[in-house]
């Protein structure tokens, strides 16, 4: 059971935890050179992945299981879809069949969790809906993600950027 104090003290370490995330994240993207130091680099991105972690396990844990668990089934089938469409096929991910391809995917996952849904787990149809543009909104970060590292077009990421890059 979560006391008043507890729960003021609660609040304060989250509020420290997103100004650490903020202020490093603003520091890391002016300074460049921090972006190609070994070292340091890495550790910055740890430093931000624990206070982005500690933060997301503050605000989420009120959800229920239930939900989160169709969303990870339907990432999960989307991106082992996205893996099987990119080996087999030529075209990026950008293009209108690579994106045509993705949301052929995105529906056969929504289509999957529906019929969990409706057979074994039976929730509100509307939770469905809700994972459904939570896993949209994972993809089009997903997509364009992918397309920077793999493909040299504009906006590309080089080798020396990819500890930057996972920071975005």
């Amino acid at each position: 059971m979560i006391t008043n104090g507890n729960q003021e003290i609660l609040n304060v370490t989250l509020w420290i935890s997103i100004l650490i995330y903020f202020l490093l994240a603003i520091v890391f993207i002016c300074h460049r050179p921090l972006q190609r130091n070994f070292p340091v680099n890495l550790i910055i991105l740890m430093i931000m992945n624990y206070c982005f972690g500690y933060s997301l396990i503050f605000v989420t844990s009120d959800v229920r299981l239930r939900p989160v668990f169709l969303v990870l089934i339907m990432l999960t089938i989307f991106c082992v879809g996205i893996a099987i469409f990119t080996i087999q096929t030529k075209y990026g991910l950008l293009s209108y069949i690579g994106v045509i391809g993705q949301i052929l995917i995105a529906l056969i996952a929504f289509g999957i969790v529906t019929l969990l849904n409706t057979f074994v787990l039976k929730m509100e149809f509307i939770v469905t809906i809700q994972a459904l543009i939570v896993v949209l909104l994972a993809i089009i970060c997903l997509m364009t993600s992918i397309q920077f590292i793999m493909h040299g077009k504009r906006g590309d990421i080089t080798e020396e950027d990819y500890v930057f890059a996972t920071q975005l």
